[in-house]
């Protein structure tokens, strides 16, 4: 198996996928992560306080997600597999916030 070109953790039986390049002029994906039948196109946003999380992600934020994860789709996805769009919120001192198909609640 050739080498990475990307960094790449596992956890949980998952695989994280770091694009640091997988940006499209429609937006960017920060992770990419796959568990069994799941691909999830995370954006990452960090705040220096708990009290800035509620305001990290907007919709026109979440849209530029939704629509780099589109393009990114057909390169990390195949037929029957689940596709959403995760955010993570973190905060010093404060637990990560993951909030699971953040694009369905806009």
């Amino acid at each position: 198996m050739p080498p990475p070109t990307t960094p790449r953790a596992r956890t949980r039986r998952s695989r994280i996928d770091q694009p640091f390049s997988r940006s499209h002029h429609a937006g960017e994906v920060d992770l990419i992560a796959k568990r069994g039948a799941l691909i999830a196109f995370v954006e990452v946003k960090s705040r220096a306080t708990a009290a800035e999380l509620d305001h990290a992600i907007d919709h026109r934020r979440l849209a530029r997600v939704a629509a780099a994860a589109e393009v990114l789709m057909p390169r990390y996805a195949t037929a029957g597999e689940d596709i959403r769009v995760d955010v993570i919120l973190l905060a010093p001192r404060t637990p990560p916030r993951h909030i699971e198909n953040a694009w369905i609640g806009y």
